[in-house]
């Protein structure tokens, strides 16, 4: 009761397209489909690169754990105009990798001072 909505409640699933995706592939048409089992967060299809079309699979996020569960049951086999869909639960959701915080961490500083260090000391025993 009045608790503060949070992402972590959030519950992403990935919907795979079989075949070449029909017309009606796209944002608008899955979440109609997909609302009837909660409220979607979001829906996202990727482009693939050349040519912009999109890639014949997509995510979609629903608000609670149960309303996600209750659409992957549902939906899951469900024919898009003769294309059937699998929906499975995603990894993890669009910016939340969880590769990207550690990954600044390392690698950086300790690179240059190394070879200074060892150029210096040689040079100036060389002059005594």
């Amino acid at each position: 009761s009045g608790k503060m909505p949070e992402i972590r409640g959030m519950c992403s699933l990935k919907v795979d397209i079989s075949g070449r995706p029909p017309p009606s592939w796209r944002v608008e048409s899955l979440k109609d489909l997909f609302s009837k089992y909660g409220e979607v967060g979001d829906v996202f299809i990727p482009k693939v690169k050349t040519g912009g079309r999109q890639c014949g699979f997509a995510f979609v996020r629903f608000a609670t754990e149960r309303e996600g569960s209750d659409a992957l049951r549902n939906m899951n086999g469900y024919l898009l105009d003769g294309s059937r869909l699998t929906v499975t639960r995603a990894q993890y959701g669009r910016g939340e990798r969880p590769h990207d915080a550690e990954r600044g961490a390392h690698g950086r500083g300790d690179r240059d001072i190394s070879p200074r260090r060892g150029r210096g000391g040689a040079r100036s025993r060389s002059r005594s």
